[in-house]
């Protein structure tokens, strides 16, 4: 199902709540460097973490729907098919792991030794997401207002 533009958008103040309860427990993690967003959709991950002071190095955000990426953000770099077969510093999947068929499999090869990794899931999905082998658990918890999520932080030993 493709949203439209106007239904996505209403949806911007309930995705800037989990990006705040999720920041509230990794900010400490996040590392310099470089941030892939899996599903960027219109950028709003990366405008939040920049309003809160937080950049990277390089940007690179992937979705499977170019129509939702406009306007495009300057700063990023957009891909639009797959695989990526690049290593990151950190990697963000909110609201889309559970889109995936092989969550681990599409997500961990992304992030590099040392790196983070931070995915969240609405709540019904919670017990379906596997567990990522050679990764280290830093937080989880439960985010958002309206709209309730599970989130995990791992970093990659």
């Amino acid at each position: 199902m493709i949203m439209n533009r106007r239904v996505y958008e209403s949806w911007k103040p309930v995705q800037y709540a989990k990006y705040k309860g999720i920041l509230e427990k990794v900010r400490q993690f996040i590392r310099k460097g470089s941030l892939f967003d899996y599903g960027i959709g219109p950028g709003w991950l990366e405008m939040f973490l920049d309003e809160q002071g937080i950049t990277f190095d390089r940007i690179v955000g992937f979705d499977t729907n170019p129509e939702m990426t406009e306007p495009r953000l300057a700063n990023v770099e957009y891909v639009f098919e797959g695989p990526v077969e690049e290593e990151f510093d950190n990697v963000f999947c909110i609201d889309t792991a559970h889109l995936l068929h092989e969550p681990e499999e599409e997500l961990a090869h992304l992030v590099r030794k040392g790196g983070l990794l931070v995915v969240s899931v609405p709540m019904r999905f919670m017990n379906k997401m596997p567990k990522f082998k050679n990764m280290r658990l830093l937080a989880k918890g439960i985010v958002g207002s309206r709209e309730k999520d599970f989130f995990w932080a791992w970093e990659k030993v």
